[in-house]
């Protein structure tokens, strides 16, 4: 029933569908990517043209055993073909930390507990690694996330922090991850290969604290090889206030991180997800409307006059093919409501400009708690967004996941 798909039997009384290359669906064509559309499904939502096709989003939730409370989902990421979530749960007997894998959303799922890994609530995940608040690196290894690797053996010797953000890269020729966090009110970045970590510093002046949020980067290849550049969102902790920066390291290498934009003080945002998304562009996004964006001659500010900004919380951002999609939660349509959004440009737009953006609803829960997470692709083109939602009737809220097959 959905446009655009080869369709098959899969010998247990189900069915298959890929998409078909050779199909354009007609409300797709000639439009930009992200339009608004209607792939005729009765359970999908913000239905949007990618690659040609119409589809929209199906919603899971998960609910846990009561002796758990709340399940939230925090980060979200696909490796190898399998789909994880960084999960907590609070508001009864226990609480707990994990890693879940959600890549079959159809079964009847329930957390209770046992996946849990310890320590604190994850915060961010790249491919294959994911880093949590205590200092640990944990790394894929096609079926279990693991905290014993020549990398997180390496992290582990070199200090302990509470990690936000990670980024990796193997074009060296080994793997190389840089991690992002806070150190004892110091900000805390590691470069770290199999044989060790170097400390490089991300320096405010005055007596700011700097706080490392979230960090991204991309290869640049040339007739000597490829070298990463990357990027860093920064928080400046100004006794209870927050005013977001971004820092850059060209070469991955150097001890340093150059600041190469400076926020007003009457910005006081928190800095949530980053992205690199090609030929050296950016996309930063966090609380209170904030969004950042790089182009090829610097950083400046986007979507900076859309309507109701502040009252939205952007917290993903992730560039599938010719679209980037950006994840918001935002306070309304009534004081006890929340409504999650996806926001969506084609990479070729200026994100400079509110208009060039178009914003999808995917719900709208009557909790002031319901939110939405994080945001990730993979490279079939399956995209999922994770969050918390409201309970039924006073029960435990679930954890949402709102998936888009190719």
């Amino acid at each position: 029933g959905v446009a655009c798909t080869i369709d098959g039997c899969d010998g247990a009384g189900g069915c298959l569908s890929k998409p078909n290359p050779d199909c354009v669906s007609p409300q797709c064509e000639d439009v930009p990517a992200g339009t608004a559309c209607d792939d005729a499904a009765d359970d999908t939502v913000a239905d949007m043209c990618i690659s040609g096709i119409c589809r929209g989003f199906t919603l899971a939730q998960h609910q846990v055993e009561p002796a758990f409370g709340n399940l939230s989902y925090d980060t979200v990421g696909e490796a190898e073909g399998e789909w994880s979530v960084t999960a907590h749960t609070d508001g009864s007997n226990f609480a707990t930390n994990g890693i879940v894998n959600i890549t079959d959303t159809d079964l009847a799922y329930v957390y209770d507990g046992t996946a849990a890994a310890g320590g604190a609530i994850f915060k961010a995940q790249w491919g294959r690694y994911i880093v949590d608040t205590t200092g640990r690196l944990f790394e894929f290894d096609g079926v279990n996330w693991l905290d014993d690797s020549p990398l997180a053996a390496a992290l582990s010797a070199s200090g302990t922090g509470q990690l936000y953000g990670v980024w990796a890269t193997e074009s060296s020729g080994e793997p190389t991850v840089w991690v992002v966090g806070n150190d004892a009110s110091n900000a805390y970045v590691r470069r770290c290969t199999a044989d060790g970590c170097d400390v490089q510093k991300i320096v405010l002046g005055g007596n700011a604290t700097p706080l490392p949020r979230a960090v991204a980067g991309h290869d640049v290849c040339g007739p000597g090889g490829c070298k990463p550049f990357l990027a860093a969102g920064v928080d400046e902790q100004n006794w209870n206030n927050y005013v977001s920066h971004t820092f850059e390291n060209p070469n991955g290498i150097a001890p340093s991180w150059n600041q190469t934009f400076d926020d007003p003080g009457a910005s006081q945002d928190q800095t949530r997800a980053m992205m690199a998304y090609g030929d050296g562009r950016y996309l930063i996004v966090g609380d209170d409307g904030y969004m950042r964006y790089r182009d090829l001659t610097g950083w400046q500010n986007a979507v900076n006059t859309a309507p109701n900004l502040a009252a939205r919380t952007f917290t993903g951002v992730w560039a599938s093919g010719d679209l980037i999609l950006v994840s918001a939660t935002i306070n309304g349509p009534n004081w006890n409501t929340r409504t999650l959004e996806l926001w969506t440009i084609p990479k070729s737009a200026d994100p400079t400009g509110w208009n060039s953006w178009t914003i999808h609803t995917l719900g709208t829960f009557y909790d002031t708690d319901t939110s939405l997470n994080a945001i990730a692709g993979s490279d079939t083109g399956e995209i999922r967004v994770v969050g918390t939602g409201a309970g039924q009737w006073n029960a435990y809220r679930s954890g949402l996941v709102y998936i888009r097959t190719p």
